[in-house]
């Protein structure tokens, strides 16, 4: 971004990149509370079209048509609409980040509860190690990988083949996890519920001929 069309020296690149932060840290907060309303797993979904959308949008080519069309000709107009367009699509991406990364914490807090795994030390010790390595190893490959795509493909068609990968890698995980919650065996609180269902007075032959 240090090029045209942006032409940002390093404070101006530093600042465009702190909105992706203050995003995330904006949908970090939020998330708990969203999740808690529509679910873990659409509140995933939503992150990650969020992060797609942000790849799409930072620096789209002219050949976008459709609503995206839009943000072309912002980015493709001037260097203010490109830096405006990438601050933008910046933004998405951090928003989209926090939305993802807290439900999904939150799902595994909440499977291992119902395992009843949550309240000991080992359990709590192992979620927050697999968040925190997948985190960290996408930190560490991430930029690696951006920069070849970049110097192989530009940055635009990097960007949107990041897009592209994130949509798919969302698809596959979000059906994947789908079933995998379709097909777990039901734990005791479950069998519990079903039986005193089974077990209710409306449903007991006592009762029933007393009602009669």
């Amino acid at each position: 971004v240090s090029e045209a069309p942006y032409n940002l020296n390093e404070i101006e690149m530093a600042l465009v990149y702190l909105c992706l932060v203050i995003m995330y840290g904006v949908s970090a907060l939020l998330a708990t509370s969203i999740a808690s309303v529509v679910g873990n797993l659409f509140t995933i979904i939503t992150g990650i079209i969020f992060i797609s959308l942000g790849f799409f949008t930072m620096c789209p080519p002219k050949t976008f048509s459709g609503p995206l069309s839009l943000f072309a000709f912002w980015h493709h107009s001037s260097e203010k609409g490109a830096i405006g367009v990438l601050t933008g699509g910046l933004s998405c991406i951090g928003f989209g980040g926090g939305l993802a990364l807290i439900p999904a914490t939150l799902m595994m807090l909440k499977e291992s509860e119902r395992v009843g795994m949550l309240h000991t030390e080992d359990s709590m010790d192992a979620i927050n190690l697999i968040v925190n390595t997948v985190y960290n190893v996408g930190g560490i490959l991430g930029p690696f990988i951006a920069g070849i795509l970049d110097d192989t493909a530009g940055f635009s068609k990097a960007a949107n083949s990041v897009g592209m990968a994130v949509i798919v890698g969302g698809i596959i995980t979000v059906i994947a996890t789908s079933i995998i919650l379709k097909r777990r065996p039901p734990n005791e609180e479950d069998v519990k519920h079903e039986t005193d269902i089974i077990q209710s007075p409306l449903l007991d032959s006592t009762h029933g001929a007393d009602l009669r």
